[in-house]
């Protein structure tokens, strides 16, 4: 069950401080959980606040994704077990304080404001638009078709095993971007069949390029725990970058 989720929480925390600080694995001592990297803010729009996800499952997810994918997005806002350190929510809680680095705000002895990411809505559509996306097409038609247009919502499209995303797999396990009336959206596709040695590290082998650990899933599915990773990754960028004016 997904449940083992929060039981498997430290190793997980070891998969983001290899993912997203790569220079920890070469010795450096930058910390996720407590410290930003310094990026260039360009003084454009962050998403604070409540973020409302409209999670879009396309073609038919196994099971086990999509109950660890809700649980990742559940414990974002959620302390946990004070016994296991460090949480999600630690690392969420840097990605917050970035917004005491915009312009105007100030910092000292200011606690950052909470984002909050919710799941407001969920469906599942069943290969509506083919076995084959692009981003610049199949995309905005499909969040057009869910979604109606609705500005209050963030999609998150999450492909099944047997669906081709041009360009994902190719330097790149996920997307966020905007389309129309600047609107952001999120795609996260799944390795398993295509690209598990481009998109399933650190929980399997690297077919190319340099080699890293390889750890076993926390979750014991390797393609869903990658799926958190590459999750996480854009979600931030979402949020700290929506549209392409922010850090």
């Amino acid at each position: 069950m997904a449940s083992c989720f929060s039981i498997c929480l430290v190793s997980l925390n070891l998969l983001f401080l290899l993912c997203f600080i790569p220079s920890i694995c070469y010795g450096a001592t930058f910390d996720p959980f407590t410290e930003k990297t310094k990026i260039t803010y360009h003084d454009g729009p962050i998403l604070i606040g409540t973020v409302n996800l409209h999670l879009i499952w396309y073609g038919k997810p196994k099971e086990i994704q999509r109950e660890v994918i809700m649980d990742f997005l559940k414990t974002l806002n959620t302390e946990g077990d004070k016994k296991v350190q460090p949480h999600i929510s630690r690392w969420w809680n840097v990605v917050e304080s970035y917004q005491l680095d915009m312009k105007g705000k100030p910092t000292i002895g200011v606690e950052s404001p909470k984002i909050e990411v919710k799941v407001a809505k969920a469906d599942t559509i069943d290969y509506a638009y083919g076995k084959v996306l692009t981003t610049q097409y199949d995309i905005p038609c499909l969040i057009k078709y869910v979604n109606h247009g609705d500005p209050n919502l963030v999609p998150l499209i999450i492909t099944a095993k047997d669906v081709s995303m041009h360009g994902l797999c190719a330097g790149k396990c996920a997307d966020y971007g905007i389309f129309e009336n600047n609107r952001g959206f999120i795609v996260i596709r799944d390795p398993e069949i295509e690209c598990p040695g481009a998109c399933g590290w650190p929980f399997h082998e690297v077919y190319a390029g340099p080699k890293g650990p390889v750890f076993k899933p926390p979750n014991k599915n390797i393609a869903a725990d990658a799926m958190v990773v590459a999750l996480a990754s854009a979600l931030v960028n979402t949020i700290t970058n929506p549209k392409n004016t922010g850090f």
